[in-house]
């Protein structure tokens, strides 16, 4: 199964829509609704209210590590996309994911293609 952890705030959504669909399980993070147009994808919203990074990260951790949990998730690593969104989430996403214990792969999308960085 892969699995995508991102974040969408105004700012590249489009690319970050076109993202999700080469997942199985994708993980929106963002500050508030990023109202969606509805898809037929696994997706779980996380909204994470304004705070320091490290309340962040905080929260997001507890929040992934119920979730994986509950969901029997054992990937090695975890696909991450930075396109969209603030530097703060970005932050608290890769420090959540990180304490978890998973790898990470920083992944984007040209020209419709999944690219890994």
């Amino acid at each position: 199964m892969s699995i995508l952890l991102a974040s969408i705030g105004n700012d590249n959504k489009e690319k970050v829509i076109s993202l999700i669909d080469k997942f199985d399980r994708v993980y929106l993070v963002a500050n508030e609704n990023p109202e969606l147009k509805s898809m037929n994808k696994n997706i779980t919203l996380l909204l994470l209210p304004e705070a320091s990074v490290k309340e962040l990260s905080e929260a997001l951790f507890a929040e992934l590590k119920k979730s994986f949990a509950a969901e029997k998730i054992f990937e090695l690593d975890i696909a991450i996309s930075i396109i969209s969104g603030s530097g703060k989430l970005h932050s608290a996403m890769l420090s959540a994911v990180l304490k978890i214990g998973y790898g990470i792969r920083i992944v984007d999308i040209e020209n419709n293609e999944l690219v890994e960085l």
